[in-house]
């Protein structure tokens, strides 16, 4: 017949060779233990527990538990978020600041990583740094705002982004950059401030990393500008990146704006002042005879000019002759003269006479009284007349020249 134990001596027994807390057929119930023999039976301390009954001595909580009343017959695990560090313990450790417990009976706290955070005690997780803060050392309770400069576009991010070229951040917590605006630019990572586009340069553009220089034609004038400025009508720039325009020259214009170039004045015309538009035609009796000229040449003595805009002037026709500077028609010999070729300066009389008649110009010969006249002698023989008409060649104007005219043999 197999022997009759009670429970209390099979854990005994088992307890015995196991090696676990000593145990006696005391009658102890679970939660309490006899400490000296025939004693009683006192309930477990906190921080201690008995599991089975007839026990002799409590057990201390284990690390990651922890009893909080007297008399337990089990240890309570620390909660997530709660930890215990060492045995014995009658509460669990909330996770310190930075640091976070995820598990059940915990004997240590998780250090949050980088990127991440814990701001408060007893929490289960970490938190991720939020957009426009990072968190750059484990075991961290607060997040870092990015500084200017700089960005942070997503969470749980361990450094900030600097801003790219083309874009800056003007205040510290970012999440995203900002693109230089139109006339503005940035020409390195993290910036904080655009830069304007300095005189002679724009940008057309946001985002933009380098200004355009102004074209040749254009120009800048002002710093932060978004446009270039065409040149204006009489101005030219000839450069690019050019701040300011460049008046046409005397003799020269320019006639459209944005232009790179000046034109010299065509033949027939001139131009005297700086900065013009347009050229200005030779007027009646002048002429001008090569390009970029500042001023018209008056028309010389025996040549006249009779329309505007003239490059050369028209030497007057047989029968005709101009005696001054500058005129614009020529004059025709009178009753009495002739001019035999062209570009005379005066006309010709004929006399029949012994001695050499003068030429006159615009002038009618004297009239003479009858009761003192007498006609010339007839020729004893056949004349010759010979022509001593000037060939047109300039002279001074205001003089006129005596010439032989004719000579009677």
């Amino acid at each position: 017949m197999r022997p009759d134990f009670t429970r209390s001596a099979i854990a005994v027994a088992v307890l015995s060779v196991l090696g676990g807390p000593a145990l006696a057929d005391n009658g102890c119930l679970a939660g309490t233990y006899e400490p000296v023999p025939a004693g009683g039976c006192v309930p477990a301390d906190a921080g201690h527990y008995v599991e089975f009954a007839g026990a002799t001595e409590q057990t201390p909580a284990p690390v990651g538990y922890f009893v909080g009343s007297t008399g337990a017959s089990l240890p309570t695990p620390a909660p997530v978020g709660h930890y215990v560090a060492v045995t014995g313990r009658t509460a669990a450790t909330p996770a310190e600041v930075g640091y976070y417990v995820a598990i059940t009976a915990a004997s240590a706290p998780t250090p949050a990583d980088v990127g991440y955070l814990v701001s408060t005690t007893g929490q289960s997780e970490p938190t991720p740094a939020p957009v426009g803060q990072y968190v750059a050392t484990t075991a961290a309770s607060i997040a870092t705002p990015a500084p200017v400069g700089h960005y942070v576009p997503v969470t749980g991010q361990s450094a900030p982004t600097p801003a790219p070229l083309g874009h800056y951040v003007s205040a510290s917590g970012a999440s995203e950059p900002e693109p230089a605006g139109a006339g503005y630019y940035v020409d390195q990572t993290g910036q904080s401030v655009p830069i304007p586009a300095p005189v002679g340069y724009y940008v057309a553009t946001t985002g933009q990393s380098a200004p355009s220089p102004a074209d040749a034609g254009f120009f800048v004038a002002s710093t932060g500008q978004d446009v270039q400025s065409p040149a204006p009508l009489g101005h030219y720039v000839a450069i690019t990146g050019a701040a300011a325009t460049t008046p046409a020259d005397l003799g020269f214009f320019v006639g459209a704006t944005g232009q790179s170039a000046q034109t010299p004045a065509p033949v027939g015309y001139f131009v005297s002042t700086t900065g013009a538009s347009a050229p200005t035609p030779a007027i009646l009796g002048s002429y001008v005879g090569n390009t970029g000229q500042t001023g018209p040449t008056p028309a010389p003595i025996g040549h006249y000019v009779a329309t505007t805009g003239a490059s050369e002037p028209t030497p007057a026709s047989a029968g005709h002759f101009v005696e001054a500077l500058g005129q614009s028609q020529q004059t025709p010999a009178p009753a009495g003269y002739y001019v035999a070729g062209t570009g005379a300066t005066e006309a010709t009389r004929p006399r029949r006479a012994t001695t050499s008649p003068r030429s006159v110009a615009m002038r009618r010969p004297r009239l003479r009284s009858s009761a003192t006249s007498s006609p010339p002698p007839p020729p004893t023989r056949p004349s010759r007349l010979r022509s001593a008409i000037s060939s047109g060649s300039p002279g001074r104007p205001g003089r006129r020249r005596r010439r032989s005219a004719t000579t009677w043999r």
